[in-house]
């Protein structure tokens, strides 16, 4: 089955530190079986390594979408959805700031939505603090 070759070689790609051609053989493997989870899921994680959080998520939006049940998918998600808005929030709060701190304000929120999403995410957890020195 073509879609099993196309794994192999995604995998292959990923041993080899290639995730561009990792990235190019899942979705070779998608173009077959555009329903499996696990492979949006897959897809996700190498994209999220090459710096596409973008595309990540939308993948790790699928994955979520077809096999609402699994917990790792909705995880991973989750902390993806939490990155992005961390890195939102940093956009924010880099900005120069208003009398009444208004972008301070929607960036905490942000923050603390990202926490919600992810309670392990330090970066989230942490980034008003740093931003307030």
């Amino acid at each position: 089955m073509q879609v099993e070759q196309n794994l192999q070689k995604a995998y292959r790609s990923i041993f080899d530190n290639d995730f561009e051609g990792a990235i190019h053989w899942f979705e070779q493997a998608l173009a077959e079986g555009q329903d499996n989870a696990d492979i949006h899921y897959r897809l996700s994680i190498t994209c999220a390594r090459s710096g596409q959080l973008e595309k990540a998520i939308h993948h790790a939006r699928l994955a979520a979408t077809l096999e609402p049940a699994h917990k790792e998918y909705k995880s991973h998600y989750d902390r993806l959805q939490s990155k992005e808005l961390t890195l939102m929030a940093k956009k924010l709060l880099e900005k120069p700031q208003d009398p009444v701190r208004g972008l301070a304000k929607s960036a905490v929120a942000l923050l603390e939505r990202a926490v919600q999403l992810d309670p392990l995410s330090v970066i989230a957890q942490l980034w008003p603090v740093y931003s307030l020195w």
